[in-house]
């Protein structure tokens, strides 16, 4: 099993937009996965039956703390893949690359508008950042395909000058920024 493109993806259509930093919870990467949250570690590599990230994706916590909250359920065979991928020690691999990223630096506009074309299954990230500092993370909802649109502004604490990048992870996207 690998992190990255079994269990990732998972994460990302189902948990990210959330849990970016909810409840502590950090599940957009696999070192935020593996340190936890507010409620500990929820992870025990080699052990997916004691592991607390299992208990909530399977119900066993009670419904009010069944994971997704107020979405739909994954599906036995998602839980399924993150059960294996813990029993088999819940390792790291190599992060995958974007299917698609479009960048766009902005000097001095305070507001801009991105849309995408994406494929089903498209996960996408927006940020905003200034060197290698990233001050703005956005995910948008897991996509069914067709069009996203946002609108975003910058913040006077900013700095006059910052990139605006959008990538699509798991499925291509067309995406436009546009300044205004």
């Amino acid at each position: 099993m690998s992190f990255h493109e079994d269990v990732a993806r998972i994460l990302a259509m189902h948990c990210n937009s959330c849990h970016g930093d909810a409840g502590g919870l950090n599940t957009r990467s696999y070192a935020g996965l593996m340190k936890g949250g507010n409620k500990g570690k929820l992870i025990e590599p080699g052990k997916a039956e004691t592991s607390l990230l299992v208990h909530y994706i399977d119900g066993r916590r009670g419904r009010s703390q069944t994971m997704p909250l107020g979405d739909d359920k994954l599906s036995p065979e998602q839980i399924a893949t993150i059960r294996r991928w813990i029993d088999e020690g819940a390792r790291a691999d190599k992060p995958l690359p974007p299917a698609t990223a479009e960048s766009k630096t902005l000097r001095g506009q305070k507001r801009f508008e991105i849309a995408c074309r994406a494929e089903p299954g498209a996960y996408l990230l927006l940020k905003i950042s200034s060197g290698a500092a990233v001050l703005f993370e956005r995910v948008a909802a897991r996509t069914t395909g067709g069009e996203e649109r946002w609108t975003a502004h910058t913040e006077p604490r900013w700095p006059e000058e910052v990139t605006v990048t959008i990538e699509s992870h798991y499925a291509p996207s067309s995406c436009k920024i546009e300044s205004q």
